[in-house]
């Protein structure tokens, strides 16, 4: 398939082999040291596709050098089989990757695809390929009938050989990491031709925020500039217009409004705010805004929702999931929903979910589960990631969907050590389950948002959608705003009226 293919197998041996068969790297992962090193030095610009054998250790190193829309195939988990209790399962920590990286993850089960269509067609094409020498294939064969037993246990121990702002880079960000300055306020005659001044109305305040904040350069959105404005997605009016498409008291909308009262921006770089009878300009930020699509796209396109199934949805009166909520239900879903008070309990509960449940007085995420879905989940939509991302996977059933939105448990950790290790990842393979993470900003201003832009105006002004908005007043609170989500404090969409 014109691939550049990095083999990793058990012993020198092994190793010439993979190398005999073509393949342009090959490791032993008993002696090459640091999985995560050896394969960065193999791959710097990361994998395309893993196809993941033995689970564990190995599995984590590939996810953390994993290039964007990587492709994870989860065939096997031998390093675990043979764990002596859950507690010994290793922990992955690098899921949170497969959000940042637009990853899907898929484990199948090969039993379920025998004597179908594709496998007449393996046996047609590899049958003639291995009869003129294209394809090599070691089996290790063993003599003897009395022998069986200890092949089956040799397969575990590798004895078998072929077929058997200030940047605030980790911890909490606190109230002294911003810094409000005095700018000169911009006027008519400072425009350039197709320029505009505008004054900010509303500002959006969302948790992607926080990974903007570390400095890092390996991530899907770039960092804020030390010492910049902050910028995000806002409402504002125009003030001043050098541009003969906007006039002085148009609603604008800015992709990338920076956090200040007023400033010059390019015409090119605004939208005007849609005149639409019973929507108002800080719905813009709400019900239509980016994490309401994000509700639909991950909902919709990713989770594939089947009437009947039954969905669990985390951070349930969030900013997302108010909206996943709805919409899961009016695709005949059967709903439950996680929030973190009685009183965000009680709005999830009128939003329509057939369950909700407090998370933070709930006690084992599993037991809770379990109990809510005893048949199991189709689809979890994941918006913390960590400890209740585990408890989810190990409740779904076969070929589930997991559709990781965000994993704000993960955001404000101290150190890696701190990082929550996922140990249900075999259940992947054994539920023959899918994971994909997506990033919206990819899939703004495209035919699905223009479709649920359409169709969700006109819920809302029907009144058939409800959306919860956390309004803070005053410019001079926004930082607190951001703080805030990391802590639950917020209760619905987050904004700022400046």
């Amino acid at each position: 398939k014109g691939l550049r293919v990095i083999g990793m197998a058990g012993s020198d041996d092994k190793v010439e082999y993979v190398k005999q068969l073509g393949a342009d790297v090959a490791i032993n992962y008993k002696t090459c040291g640091n999985y995560s090193d050896a394969i960065k030095k193999a791959a710097p610009d990361g994998i395309d596709i893993y196809f993941d054998n033995v689970g564990g250790e190995l599995l984590d190193a590939a996810l953390a050098n994993m290039k964007n829309y990587a492709r994870v195939v989860i065939c096997g988990a031998m390093s675990q089989y043979n764990n002596a209790s859950p507690s010994h399962s290793y922990g992955v920590k690098t899921t949170p990757n497969i959000l940042t990286r637009r990853a899907v993850v898929a484990g199948f089960i090969i039993l379920d695809h025998l004597n179908t269509s594709v496998h007449e067609q393996f046996f047609d094409e590899i049958s003639q390929l291995y009869r003129e020498g294209k394809i090599t294939y070691k089996i290790d064969e063993t003599n003897g009938f009395e022998n069986a037993p200890q092949v089956l246990l040799d397969q575990f121990r590798g004895k078998n050989f072929g077929k058997s702002i200030d940047y605030v880079p980790a911890g909490e960000p606190s109230i002294d990491d911003f810094v409000f300055e005095q700018v000169p306020k911009p006027t008519k005659d400072q425009l350039q031709p197709d320029q505009v001044i505008i004054k900010s109305l509303y500002l959006s305040v969302d948790p992607y925020m926080r990974g903007r904040m570390t400095g890092s350069k390996d991530s899907y959105v770039d960092s804020f500039t030390k010492g910049d404005v902050i910028t995000n997605f806002s409402v504002a009016e125009v003030t001043s217009s050098a541009s003969s498409e906007y006039k002085e008291g148009d609603l604008v909308l800015v992709d990338n409004g920076k956090w200040q009262t007023e400033y010059i921006v390019n015409a090119k770089d605004i939208s005007k705010v849609p005149a639409r009878d019973g929507i108002s300009p800080k719905d813009y930020l709400g019900v239509l805004s980016m994490p309401a699509f994000t509700a639909y796209y991950g909902t919709v396109v990713i989770g594939k929702p089947k009437a009947g199934e039954t969905i669990l949805v985390s951070s349930a009166s969030g900013a997302v999931g108010q909206m996943v909520v709805q919409i899961a239900k009016a695709k005949g879903l059967r709903v439950i929903g996680m929030a973190g008070s009685d009183d965000k309990v009680e709005y999830v509960k009128q939003l329509g979910a057939d369950v909700a449940i407090n998370y933070k007085t709930c006690g084992n995420y599993f037991e809770v589960i379990k109990k809510a879905a005893p048949d199991g989940i189709d689809i979890y939509f994941d918006n913390v990631g960590g400890e209740l991302l585990d408890a989810a996977m190990s409740n779904i059933k076969d070929h589930a969907r997991i559709v990781i939105c965000g994993a704000i448990t993960q955001y404000n950790l101290s150190s890696p050590s701190e990082v929550y290790r996922i140990k249900s990842m075999t259940n992947v393979l054994v539920r023959k389950a899918t994971i994909t993470g997506f990033i919206i900003l990819e899939h703004l201003h495209t035919s699905d948002h223009k479709q649920f832009f359409e169709e969700f105006s006109q819920l809302y002004k029907d009144g058939k959608i409800k959306y919860r908005i956390h309004e803070t007043q005053g410019f001079d609170n926004a930082p607190q705003a951001l703080l805030d989500l990391f802590s639950g404090k917020n209760f619905g969409k987050s904004v700022v009226k400046v």
